[in-house]
């Protein structure tokens, strides 16, 4: 009997770069997405500082928020899962502030990590 090859899809992790960080090339819609971000952590204020510092090293975003903020698990289990489709999660398309979400894919935070050399995140919640 002869059996007919399978195909296997796969995919290059440098996929990543071109679906969020190389998405977009300067710093308005990258802080756009930072911003939606709180939005969606109903959020009711988001600021943000920007320093530009004489070197590399002393420039940084701080964007900050008076939102839900995310225990260590939903950092790791939620935020930091590329891609998670939160709206197919029970009642994972309804904010606790009643307001639709912004966010769809889970991308826009690719664009920040595509342009920080380092990325910290301080949460409380």
């Amino acid at each position: 009997m002869n059996e007919q090859p399978t195909l296997t899809m796969s995919f290059d992790p440098n996929v990543i770069d071109d679906l969020g960080a190389k998405l977009y090339s300067t710093l308005p819609p990258i802080l756009a997405e930072l911003i939606a971000n709180g939005y969606d952590a109903c959020a009711s204020r988001v600021e943000i500082d920007l320093y530009d510092g004489h070197s590399e090293s002393e420039k940084r975003i701080i964007i900050s928020d008076n939102g839900t903020g995310m225990s260590f698990t939903d950092v790791n289990d939620q935020y930091l899962v590329v891609g998670r489709k939160k709206r197919e999660t029970p009642g994972g398309d309804a904010l606790k502030c009643n307001r639709p979400p912004i966010g769809k894919k889970g991308l826009g935070k690719l664009s920040f990590f595509g342009i920080a050399r380092v990325a910290t995140i301080e949460t409380v919640r």
